[in-house]
């Protein structure tokens, strides 16, 4: 295997010999090996960058502490909470345990562990789109109970109404 002459912003640059002849290729995020041809490039991080472990523990603790907040004044129900005090909880987990993201990287085939974050923001705002649609649901149906028992209520009055003789208002 070839080394890198070179990293141009995260991109090696290869020189080396492929099919018998002398390339210098830089080709990411895949790369050339005789056994295999153009497989994907993996860069070889033991640990999080530092300033992206900072943010993303100060983006983690601030969620959690802004959901108990909202919770604690009464702006965010406890049935809502769960999946954003989840989502804080995750955030936390794979800020400490850098290897477990690089594994579920390896486990859905991503290339880098920044496309694994992307694909779990994709997938909660999946969720809680589908959670926020059960509740609209839910809502609307109630709506419309609610809209049809007014209405039955509303012909009820009328007809006692119309029944009961009139209330003489002047009397002394």
């Amino acid at each position: 295997m070839e080394t890198a002459l070179l990293c141009l912003q995260d991109v090696p640059v290869y020189f080396g010999y492929f099919n018998e002849k002398v390339i210098l290729y830089a080709v990411s995020p895949w790369h050339l090996t005789k056994k295999h041809g153009l497989v994907p490039f993996r860069r070889k991080e033991k640990i999080m960058p530092t300033r992206n472990k900072m943010v993303a523990l100060a983006v983690g603790i601030g969620l959690l502490l802004l959901i108990i907040e909202l919770v604690r004044r009464r702006k965010l129900l406890e049935e809502y909470s769960w999946l954003w005090l989840l989502t804080g909880f995750v955030i936390l987990v794979l800020t400490m345990w850098f290897s477990l993201l690089k594994w579920f990287t390896l486990l859905i085939g991503a290339i880098t562990p920044s496309s694994t974050i992307f694909l779990f923001a994709f997938l909660f705002l999946i969720f809680i789109s589908l959670h926020f649609s059960v509740v609209i649901s839910k809502l609307t149906d109630q709506n419309k109970e609610l809209a049809q028992r007014s209405a039955l209520l509303a012909l009820e009055l009328d007809e006692l109404k119309r029944h009961l003789p009139p209330v003489n208002t002047n009397a002394k």
